[in-house]
């Protein structure tokens, strides 16, 4: 395979022109995944924030329109908390600590998820591999077992 036929392959199909041809693009490769970063981290951000505002407004109480749970939101970190009316006091009390909660523990196993990643030098890493799991699971039967409460969050 010659060398011009390589560079189509790594490169793709993209900038082909007549003649079927790969064209010179002076983008390096770097350029590109950093280029490919920046798109995945604004794409995820954005996604972040969507499932954010669905949490919000969506739970077992009931829907809220999303707007209205917005508004609601704002108008209610802004009181600080005091004198608020029933929906503002619903979302600032209840809905918003669990929305934080869930972002939360979303970027603690994502952080978790990539240092075992980086450890074991395995994409396709699990918690079974460092006996992550079966540590949480006898932590669990502890739990159980001896009725342990820590702060009287485990009772």
């Amino acid at each position: 395979m010659d060398d011009r036929k390589e560079g189509w392959i790594r490169r793709g199909v993209r900038g082909l022109g007549k003649g079927m041809e790969p064209a010179d693009d002076d983008v390096s490769e770097i350029a590109r995944k950093k280029r490919r970063f920046k798109v995945i981290v604004v794409f995820g951000i954005v996604m972040s924030l969507v499932a954010f505002l669905v949490s919000i407004s969506i739970s077992s109480g009931g829907i809220i329109p999303v707007s209205e749970a917005l508004a609601s939101l704002v108008s209610s970190i802004q009181k600080g908390g005091e004198n608020l009316d029933p929906v503002e006091n619903y979302i600032y009390y209840s809905r918003l600590p669990r929305a934080i909660a869930a972002v939360a523990v979303g970027a603690g196993l994502a952080i978790a998820g990539c240092m075992f990643q980086a450890i074991i030098r395995n994409p396709l890493v699990d918690p079974y591999i460092m006996g992550v799991s079966s540590g949480a699971g006898v932590a669990a039967i502890a739990v159980i077992a001896f009725d342990f409460t820590f702060f009287g969050l485990f009772s």
